[in-house]
């Protein structure tokens, strides 16, 4: 836990990739809780590296994630990525939109993730 906070970018992206190792191991209440709210921290910071391993992470736990939380969860953090001036967070963003796909339902797809997609079939990069 105290990794998500550190002052070292490097210590702070291995605790986000490591996220993924732990998983199967953390309780239901923890990764509903405690864990999407460092994930949240994590999505905004400062390091881009950071921000688009943090998308990345959010793509591969998505089955953990609570029925009621998942779809809320995702799209928002998926939505904020696709926003980022790094290249490569959008990137993860698109990838990680495709990888849970069958998270969403049609209407959230028509309503809430093709708007923020759209921008993307524009960008130069």
């Amino acid at each position: 836990v105290t990794g998500f906070t550190d002052l070292a970018p490097v210590v702070r992206e291995q605790t986000v990739k490591a996220v993924l190792t732990i998983i199967g191991k953390l309780s239901d209440r923890t990764i509903n809780g405690e864990l999407l709210r460092y994930l949240a921290k994590s999505a905004n910071d400062e390091q881009p590296g950071i921000r688009t391993n943090t998308t990345i992470c959010l793509g591969k736990i998505a089955r953990y994630l609570g029925n009621n939380t998942r779809g809320k969860v995702l799209s928002a953090a998926f939505a904020r990525s696709l926003r980022d001036p790094f290249v490569h967070a959008r990137n993860a963003a698109l990838m990680a939109l495709a990888a849970t796909s069958d998270v969403f339902t049609e209407e959230e797809c028509a309503n809430k993730m093709l708007p923020t997609i759209c921008p993307s079939l524009v960008d130069k990069e």
